[in-house]
This record gives structure tokens, sequence and C-alpha cells, in this order.
């Protein structure tokens, strides 16, 4: 839809393999159900981890941009199908539909530097050595319930606050000890991109009928609702429902530095956070 009308002639069904159809940086997305209705969609847990194998049925995708002088950066994006935002007073605030978060871990010469974590509309960056690991030294990434937004630590016994004062409005994390522990290298689709060929598959088959779904510049999720829409309501600009992300290629891919805007900090101790430190936006 543009502006909550349908595009004329748009295919139906939408598909990831028919959706260039319809690419434009002012089309979303938008979900055929009421999100505030809890549609089955909403509440399957049919692509939870497995506790025994750790493994999804969702895949994620897998990016590699070769940005040279031995410099690659790898990004692991992850889709969900809604954003659920946290609570102020038993008011949620930050919902949307579709939802695209991610990290990036760049290596010189074969050797991982350091990481990005995508929170929201921005994130942080950590060297390499500071990011905690699994035993056999694999990267580990806290994702918050129901914003999905990536963090390097458990925060504060699993809280992080952002953006409203007085930590209003955090995020959640929660230990390995009792969190769905997701491997993401037993299920991937994987890609390289470059300024000159653009996006092509790097390993096994895509499963969608091609590269388009990666190609659109429009936003994976509903518009966001306007005030006048008895769902919606705000708090200091925190509005309930707001808009779906952007996908794949509108991250910024082919940025020179770790973080997506030429601002870029790289933490060199990997602390849980007291208040919101500055952020880069990305959305």
């Amino acid at each position: 839809m543009v502006n909550f009308v349908p595009v004329p002639g748009a295919p139906s069904p939408l598909t990831p393999e028919n959706i260039e159809k319809v690419n434009a940086a002012n089309v979303a997305l938008t979900s055929v159900d009421d999100p505030q209705r809890s549609p089955a969609w909403q509440q399957s847990r049919e692509n939870i981890p497995d506790p025994r194998t750790r493994r999804s049925n969702a895949p994620i995708t897998l990016i590699t941009v070769d940005k040279g002088n031995g410099v690659l950066d790898a990004y692991y994006m992850y889709f969900y199908a809604f954003n659920h935002g946290n609570a102020v007073l038993g008011r949620h605030y930050g919902n949307h539909v579709g939802d695209w978060e991610y990290n990036v871990i760049r290596f010189k010469n074969g050797v991982p530097q350091s990481m990005w974590f995508s929170e929201h509309s921005g994130g942080e960056a950590y060297e390499f050595r500071v990011v905690k690991k699994t035993n056999d030294g694999r990267p580990i990434t806290f994702v918050a319930v129901g914003s999905h937004a990536n963090y390097a630590n458990n925060g504060l016994n699993g809280d992080h606050p952002y953006t409203l004062p007085l930590g209003l409005l955090k995020d959640r994390t929660s230990g390995s000890g009792d969190a769905y522990q997701w491997d993401v290298a037993l299920n991937y689709r994987a890609y390289c991109f470059s300024n000159a060929d653009g996006f092509t598959e790097a390993a096994g088959q895509s499963g969608l009928g091609g590269m388009g779904w990666l190609k659109f510049t429009g936003t994976w999720g509903d518009d966001q609702y306007p005030k006048s829409d008895p769902r919606q309501y705000e708090l200091f600009g925190q509005w309930h429902y707001g808009g779906g992300p952007t996908g794949p290629v509108m991250k910024n891919i082919d940025r020179p530095n770790i973080c997506p805007d030429a601002k870029c900090t790289i933490h060199k101790l990997n602390l849980p956070k007291l208040i919101k430190r500055d952020s880069v936006v990305e959305w």
C-alpha cells in the first residue's frame, strides 16, 4: 500500500518472488490482518529454536560485502513478523508489523575485528575481543523479548533502558540459563553484495525464486497509523504503533565503517548501560 491505499495492479498474493513489481520507497507491505486482534501468525511458536539442537526452522539472511584491502563485512539479518513494543504503565509503545534486526562482524584478512549490534533505530559497535562468546569462540548476541533489539550483554539483570527518562521504557533480555538459544549457523540463506554486481547467491538455493525481495526499498510492514486511528496513542513522542522497517538493501550495507553512519564509536569495554548511550540512526 501507499498511504494505506492498495497499489494498482499489485500481484495477489504478494510473495518474495514477485515483490519487485511493487518495489518503491513509498510502498508499505501491509498486513491483511489487524495486528491489534492478535492474528495466528502473531502468536505462532513454529520457529522457536529447538531446545536440543538450537536450530530454528526460520533461516536468517547472511550477506557478505567485500570492502577491499582485506576488509569483509558479514551481515547476519533476522526477520520477525511482529515487533511487540515495551510497556509503560500497562500501555505498549513501539509496536509495528515486520521487524528487521541484525549484527555485522567486520573481518580484516579473515580475522574478526569488531561487531555491530542493531537496537531499534540505532545500535552500537564493540571491539570483537570484548564480545561475549560461546565456549568454542563464537560471538553471542542477547535478543530482547518482543522488540528483538540486539545487545552485547545481558544488561542490568536483563534490563536495557532506552528513549524515555528514568528507565521507564526498557528492553528485556535473558541469560543463557533461561533464554531460547538460537544457532543461526544451522539454517541460513547466504548472499554476496557489491555495488557493481548487486546481490549474488553465495551458497545453496534460496528457495525463494530469486533475489528480488532483497532489493525491496519500501517498508516490511504497515505504515505508522495516524493519530486519528483508534488503535493509536502516544507518550512523549513514543507511539503505540510505529511504521514497519526497511529491509536489507536499505541498511547501508556498503558502509565504510562498521556503523551505518559516519559517527562511529567502537566500544573497548562490554558493560551494561546505566543510561542510554548515543546511537546512530539507520531506520
